[in-house]
C-alpha cells in the first residue's frame, strides 16, 4: 500500500492526487480548502496510512467487492466486545506479519469466526489558521474465515496473525 501512496507523488506546485489515488481508492482528485504552495496563503495536506486487524462474530462468503465484515466485533469492554491491542507489523524477506493480541474483559465467552486486515488512508488538510480537518477512507485488504470458531472465554486474551506473502 505504501508503494502506491508514496511512489506516485505530484510536483510540490500541484494540488491534484495521483490517478492510484482516485481511481483505484475513490480518494478525491484535488484539494479544495487549502492553497496552492507558493501562494500568499498557507495551507497544507498530508496523506498517511495504517493498519488493523478487526474480527468479527459472523460469516460471509469472499468477494473482491467486500468492504466489511459481516459482523465486526467492536473494540471495547462492553457485552460482546474485545479489547484490541497494538498492532504488531513485521517483515522477512517477501513477508509481512500483522498481528494483534485481543482481551476479554466481558462476562461471557466471546467467539470469532472472522477476521479481516483494514488499511486506513488518513488525508489531513491544514488550512491557513494551522487547523486541521482529517477524512479517513477504510478498506478491506483481506477476508478470511475459521473453520471452526475461536473461543475467547472472559479474562483471557487470544493473538491473531495475518501472514501477507509475495512471489513472483
Amino acid at each position: 500500500m505504501s508503494i502506491p501512496i508514496q511512489g506516485t507523488s505530484q510536483s510540490s506546485s500541484a494540488n491534484q492526487a495521483p490517478g492510484i489515488l482516485t481511481n483505484v481508492l475513490g480518494l478525491p482528485s484535488e484539494v479544495t480548502n487549502i492553497a496552492p504552495y507558493g501562494s500568499s496563503v498557507w495551507g497544507a495536506a498530508n496523506v498517511t496510512w495504517g493498519w488493523s486487524i478487526q474480527l468479527g462474530s459472523g460469516t460471509q462468503a469472499f468477494s473482491l467487492s467486500l468492504t466489511s465484515l459481516a459482523a465486526p466485533i467492536a473494540n471495547g469492554t462492553g457485552t460482546g466486545e474485545l479489547v484490541y491491542g497494538s498492532v504488531s507489523i513485521n517483515y522477512a524477506g517477501a513477508t509481512i506479519y500483522v498481528s494483534v493480541t485481543v482481551s476479554n474483559y466481558t462476562s461471557g465467552t466471546i467467539n470469532v469466526t472472522e477476521i479481516g486486515l483494514i488499511g486506513t488512508i488518513y488525508l489531513i488538510y491544514y488550512n491557513s489558521s494551522d487547523q486541521a480537518t482529517i477524512n479517513t477512507y477504510n478498506f478491506l485488504l483481506s477476508y478470511d474465515t475459521f473453520s471452526t470458531a475461536i473461543s475467547i472465554p472472559p479474562g483471557s486474551f487470544a493473538t491473531f496473525q495475518i501472514t501477507l506473502s509475495f512471489s513472483g
